[in-house]
């Protein structure tokens, strides 16, 4: 303020406080309009919300012979690192079947490879956990994966015709029943992705090029005709070709897999809760919050206060 000279006046404390009083107006204000703003947000269904209790001991093989005999299988496979050597003949066994694609060793060696790494994939599913895998079999894409991967092996029985397909049988083996269902392995569900998807992230493409360049020896190529109904056009598909294509799609949901493991090692990689679309005020996702913060410290609240409230003898 300023008087008839110009010089400037201090304001009274009656009008600084009417001044005050009005920013806190205002501020009061905004901050209710903020409150009273509608937003869309996202959130997890209901049912997914629901904390599990997860029982390590609820596996497959104490759901068919007995805890006693789970516990008992795994404390032995844990002292002696059987499962250690169990995934390294599991890996012996996948490099293996190059050469012998390749005609470097006889076809019979195929079924050797079968025998030595059909082991791991037993073992895995035995000791996977029941309610995991219950969930995982409620997901479309594991069901999708594993038609598809079926009809690559069906296919290149086809294509092989010898005692070779072992080889497929223990690549359908190990996509059906380590790869796809590995959340339900929480010990090494994070280990098991990486390590299952990135060996078949390198060899598909291998054997898929290998496959279609005639690479690989004694292959039976066979094309298929299709023929319109009531026109002339014809489709031809080869069985290679066939092949190929489910295991091109299989190889992108195995990358995909494995950069979602990659970027979140604390997460599952097939396992997903579904997300639902609600409007809200940010008044009420504040309260929210601010609850979910109070019963989230007052564990901790409580267990500082049984600490402090502990009698200590005082020496004499």
């Amino acid at each position: 303020m300023t008087d008839e000279a110009g010089n400037k006046t201090p304001a009274t404390p009656d009008k600084q406080k009417t001044a005050t009083q009005r920013r806190r107006l205002s501020t009061a204000d905004l901050s209710t309009r903020l409150d009273e703003e509608v937003v869309r947000v996202l959130e997890v269904q209901e049912n997914y919300k629901e904390t599990m209790l997860m029982d390590s001991k609820a596996t497959v093989m104490a759901g068919m012979f007995g805890e006693r005999v789970s516990n008992m299988t795994w404390r032995f496979l844990r002292i002696t690192k059987f499962s250690y050597l169990f995934a390294a003949l599991w890996t012996i066994a996948c490099f293996l079947m190059v050469p012998i694609f390749l005609g470097f060793l006889p076809p019979e060696f195929g079924l050797v490879a079968f025998i030595i790494g059909v082991i791991s994939p037993v073992q895995n599913v035995c000791f996977m956990n029941r309610h995991l895998l219950r969930l995982l079999l409620n997901n479309f894409e594991i069901w999708f994966l594993s038609v598809l991967s079926t009809m690559w092996a069906v296919a290149m029985f086809d294509v092989l015709g010898d005692a070779r397909a072992g080889c497929i049988v223990l690549t359908w083996v190990s996509i059906v029943f380590i790869v796809l269902p590995c959340d339900a392995s929480p010990r090494t569900s994070y280990h098991m992705v990486l390590y299952g998807n990135g060996i078949g992230v390198v060899m598909f493409p291998v054997m898929g090029l290998c496959f279609h360049f005639g690479i690989f020896t004694n292959l039976h190529n066979r094309v298929i005709s299709l023929s319109g109904v009531g026109t002339d056009v014809e489709i031809t598909v080869s069985n290679i070709m066939f092949a190929n294509q489910r295991l091109f799609t299989v190889w992108l949901f195995f990358c995909k897999n494995m950069h979602a493991a990659w970027k979140h090692p604390g997460s599952f990689s097939m396992l997903k809760a579904r997300l639902t679309s609600k409007k809200t005020t940010i008044g009420e996702m504040r309260k929210e919050r601010e609850e979910n913060n109070v019963l989230s410290i007052t564990p901790k609240i409580s267990s500082l206060t049984k600490r402090s409230t502990q009698v200590v003898p005082i020496p004499n």
